[in-house]
Parts: C-alpha cells; sequence; structure tokens
C-alpha cells in the first residue's frame, strides 16, 4: 500500500505596502555605494555619476541645487536685469504721463477762449464798439484773457462787413514737461504754449 503524501501549505506573512519614492530612493543609494550607478546616453536621462558624486535623490536634491552658490549668482543677475529695465522704462513713462495731463488743460484751455471769442463776435454783429467786444469776450473766458490780449477789427462796420475778435493765450505748463522740453533743447522751445483763436461773422 502506498505511503500517504500530505499536502503542506505555507502561509506567507503579509507585506507592507511598497511606497515607490523610498524604495527608488533605497535602489539609486545601494547601486551608488557599489560604484555602479550610471544610465545609458539616451535622451532623457542625466548622464553617469560616479558613487561620490551620486547622493541623495529627490526633493533633498532639488533642495540642495536651490541653495547652491550658482543658483545664488542667477537671481542675483535677474534681479540686477529688472533694475536696468526700470530705469531705462521709468522717464519714458513719466514724460507720457506728464504729456497727458498738460495736453489735457491746454485742450480745455483752447476750448475756453474760443467761445469767448465766439461770444464776442456775437456781440459785434449788432454793432457794439471794440471795447463793448473785448469785455464781452474777457468776461467768457473764465479769467483766462485780459483785454490786452483780445483784439478785434471791423466793429461798427457797415452791414454786410465781417466782424474778427481775436484772443490769444499763452498756456504755461502745470507740470514739470515745459522746463525739460526747454532743457533739452537748449532754450529754442519756449515754457509755454502760445494759442491763439479767431472768429469771424457778419454784420447785421
Amino acid at each position: 500500500m502506498a505511503p500517504e503524501r500530505t499536502l503542506s501549505t505555507t502561509v506567507e506573512p503579509s507585506r507592507p505596502p511598497v511606497i515607490w519614492g523610498e524604495k527608488l530612493r533605497f535602489i539609486v543609494r545601494e547601486r551608488s555605494s557599489a560604484g555602479t550607478l550610471a544610465s545609458p546616453r539616451t535622451p532623457g536621462h542625466r548622464p553617469a555619476y560616479n558613487s561620490e558624486e551620486a547622493g541623495p535623490a529627490g526633493p533633498d536634491r532639488m533642495l540642495e541645487d536651490t541653495k547652491s552658490p550658482i543658483a545664488g549668482t542667477k537671481r542675483k543677475r535677474e534681479r540686477g536685469q529688472v533694475l536696468v529695465e526700470f530705469a531705462l522704462v521709468l522717464p519714458l513713462f513719466l514724460a507720457i504721463v506728464l504729456a497727458t495731463v498738460d495736453f489735457g488743460w491746454a485742450l480745455r484751455n483752447y476750448i475756453t477762449i474760443t467761445n469767448a471769442a465766439r461770444e464776442g463776435a456775437r456781440l459785434g454783429v449788432t454793432g457794439a464798439t471794440s471795447t463793448d467786444i473785448q469785455a464781452k469776450t474777457v468776461a467768457s473766458s473764465s479769467s483766462l484773457l485780459a483785454t490786452t490780449d483780445v483784439s478785434v477789427t471791423g466793429a461798427g462796420g457797415a452791414s454786410g462787413t465781417n466782424v474778427q475778435v481775436t484772443a490769444d493765450y499763452d498756456y504755461y505748463y502745470i507740470t514739470p514737461l515745459g522746463r525739460i522740453m526747454n532743457l533739452i533743447s537748449g532754450g529754442s522751445l519756449p515754457a509755454y504754449l502760445p494759442m491763439s483763436s479767431t472768429t469771424a461773422m457778419r454784420l447785421e
């Protein structure tokens, strides 16, 4: 009678879950200690390291790279480049801002003296004298004009002729833009902007 065969089973103990990052770091350290860490020269792979250059991999190695003198020098160069670019752009930016402010005020004043000259011409078509036309023009200029800034021709003329009112005004820049332009041009450009507006109307 043949002997009975017994089937023995062995139960392997449960293994802890494998953390791939830790396992990869363990493999890298183990190979680096043996001096066999090398990678093929294929795209995407880093060149081979010997056992002395291998060192820890992963986030620790990245942290060490950021603390290297080369990284600090690169950051200093970037800061210096930003300062140089800012120094080059700042004067142009300030010039644009100053020109915008002065242009707005100059346009406002020009519109004001134009309306004042028109009001004086309207009074002139009724047969008013030059003195009355000048007074009306100055009163409508929001204190921008004086009597000497207003010239009148053809006042009190025959019906069908024209009466002409001219208002002259010098706009002085409210920003340093005028002085800067005067300095750059060597004094050839004045520190103010001359304006003139003329209105002509037919006498009734």
